[in-house]
């Protein structure tokens, strides 16, 4: 018996949307509920053997604010950067460390609040440097949600807790922060009218 094989025009596709929905922390279960699908048809996109209708794909999209040019394969650009609540900011950020990081490390002690993600080791021609992307927050609420995600992510690495603890601390994390808008994130603390010209 012969396996199936991916058609080209789906490889993409199924590659992307397993890597979305690993990105989310969501099982095939939660997708397929959230698009309103069977756990099967999930399992059948992922692996190749079943092609989305233009109708499925949009709901993807839509739901968790990626391009369809970009699950399909068409552009490497996600999504923009258009980030409506502090989850969304708080979810980049958490991805940008897993995808870059090992540690996110306070900055203690400077006048502001910030972090740096270690993106180290890296080796080049032989010698070992520590590299490091720092982020700056004038911003209480995310200043503190980054704060609590390094406290957490600790206690995990270090055994700690269990992983079922630090995904429930992290989802009831999203949950609250999904309720906040961006509306008023980084703004200066002045008013237009209050400036002098």
């Amino acid at each position: 018996m012969s396996e199936k094989r991916t058609p080209p025009e789906l490889e993409k596709f199924k590659e992307r949307l397993e890597v979305l929905r690993k990105q989310k922390n969501l099982t095939q279960k939660q997708l397929a509920e959230d698009i309103e699908v069977s756990t099967t048809t999930i399992s059948s996109y992922e692996k190749g053997y079943k092609s989305p209708s233009a109708a499925i794909v949009k709901k993807i999209a839509e739901k968790y604010d990626v391009s369809m040019d970009w699950l399909c394969g068409l552009s490497e650009k996600v999504q923009s950067a258009d980030f409506k609540t502090y989850e969304d900011l708080f979810r980049q950020i958490i991805n940008m460390h897993t995808v870059l990081g090992k540690h996110i490390k306070n900055n203690a002690g400077e006048d502001y609040n910030s972090f740096k993600i270690d993106v180290s080791p890296r080796t080049i021609y032989g010698v070992t440097e520590s590299y490091w992307i720092r982020l700056s927050f004038i911003d209480e609420v995310f200043y503190t949600a980054i704060s609590d995600y390094n406290t957490m992510t600790e206690l995990f690495i270090n055994r700690t807790i269990s992983q079922d603890v630090y995904n429930l601390w992290l989802d009831g994390k999203m949950k609250e922060l999904s309720k906040l808008a961006l509306k008023d994130f980084g703004k200066s603390p002045f008013d237009d009218d209050d400036l002098p010209f």
